[in-house]
């Protein structure tokens, strides 16, 4: 084994040990692609002088990359690296990248002909050789945003074709996360020069919180190139909006619904656990069966609950609801008598209904309608009667005036 190869083991063995301070700045240099010799320089920084480093070329470009001096001792906090680089004709067109990797050796080493590194950092070299005719490349980037504010969507183009390109513009699909098409952007038209970047803008504005995923079409001259994209809008989010408990009965098992609301645009299964505690203390825990919740619906998660041994009184009801990795949780407050619980803590308050005691209900008011009808007959009746007595009266009155009048007549008769 040779030299040069020993030490390279020994130095990547030790990259990882406890290291100096070393940096670097900038951390790249960007080149144009041309035959001409070109330069550069950038900065190494230790944390203590002097110190010893090791320069050495790697990549795709290092064969092209030269430097002053491999090894040197640098004696101020920061100092300057220049580097020459003579690139050939015969390049692939595309991002071609080499680089300057530097080693800092430790003051203890003492065996010769053996060198050690404790840190390594690489200073980048990156150059783009131009594809023949137009060739246009980019990246799309989405500004996230919640569904009350409109989202911006920028595509990034670098034409690395050696031809200009004179029109260039976007159409970006938006689609949901079942493939539907929900909306159609189309940006506006620009010229890019051979060697040169520029952003194309679109704005959407959604009107769900959820996944989404854009599909740009962008055309320049007789060209088209497809970027995609996926993006959220606001966070996936599930809603616990109430509780009802029906047909309870203290010491008995009571069944919970549990009313969810999905936000989000994709449905989700949703697994439910609920802790009943009374003054800080878990007094039952009990788990919900399974639900499968369709996007932006509701749905009501169903729980069983045994208040056996459970007495009068206040106690506060945990609902924690766990989705995709993630979990809903509400708190409220519960007052539980014999035949009733209500559920303190939401818009809407659940209060037990029995069902025996509506069939009662039904029958105690069929019972007060008849009673009403029989009141009303009644009061019928007795005004009747009334009316038929006050006419007897009249009658019979009549009657006796009449007999005076002729008993009258009869005497005024024989008085003559």
């Amino acid at each position: 084994m040779n030299k040069k190869i020993t030490l390279w083991i020994i130095v990547m063995i030790l990259l990882v040990s406890t290291a100096f301070g070393l940096g670097l700045a900038p951390a790249r240099t960007k080149l144009e692609f041309n035959q001409i010799e070109q330069s550069g320089r950038f900065r190494v920084i230790v944390d203590e002088v002097p110190s010893k480093v090791i320069l050495s070329t790697e990549g795709d470009l290092g064969e092209y990359i030269s430097l002053q001096n491999s090894v040197l001792v640098v004696e101020s906090l920061e100092t300057w690296i220049d580097f020459k680089v003579k690139l050939p004709d015969d390049l692939s067109p595309g991002e071609q990248q080499g680089g300057i990797m530097v080693f800092q050796v430790p003051k203890d080493v003492t065996k010769e002909n053996i060198v050690v590194a404790t840190t390594a950092i690489v200073h980048q070299i990156k150059v783009n050789v131009p594809y023949p005719g137009k060739y246009l490349t980019g990246k799309m980037f989405v500004q996230n945003s919640d569904i009350n504010q409109p989202t911006m969507f920028t595509i990034g183009l670098a034409n690395y074709g050696k031809e200009d390109i004179t029109n260039v513009k976007a159409t970006i699909t938006i689609k949901g996360p079942t493939n539907e098409e929900l909306a159609v952007l189309i940006t506006e038209e620009k010229s890019i020069g051979s060697g040169n970047e520029d952003k194309l803008v679109a704005i959407w504005q959604p009107e769900h919180a959820g996944s989404y995923f854009a599909e740009a079409m962008v055309k320049y001259d007789d060209k088209i190139t497809k970027i995609t994209q996926q993006f959220s809008i606001g966070s996936l989010e599930l809603e616990i909006e109430n509780i009802k408990v029906n047909n309870f009965k203290l010491g008995q098992i009571a069944k919970f619904d549990i009313y969810l609301l999905n936000k989000w645009n994709k449905p989700f299964t949703v697994n439910g656990n609920v802790k009943v505690i009374k003054d800080g203390q878990l007094v039952s825990s009990f788990n919900t069966i399974p639900i499968d919740i369709d996007e932006q619906s509701s749905a009501v998660m169903e729980g069983y609950w045994s208040t056996e041994g459970l007495e009068v009184g206040e106690y506060d009801v945990t609902i924690k609801a766990s989705y995709e990795g993630k979990t809903s949780e509400k708190t409220v407050t519960s007052i539980i008598s014999l035949n009733d619980v209500v559920f303190k803590g939401f818009d809407v308050t659940s209060r037990v209904v029995k069902g025996n005691e509506s069939k009662r209900t039904t029958f105690i008011i069929i019972f007060v309608f008849i009673l009403i009808l029989m009141n009303i007959a009644l009061f019928v009746y007795i005004n009747k009667r009334i009316n038929n007595n006050n006419n007897n009266c009249n009658n019979v009155g009549n009657k006796n005036n009449k007999n005076n009048k002729n008993n009258n007549n009869n005497n005024n008769n024989n008085k003559y």
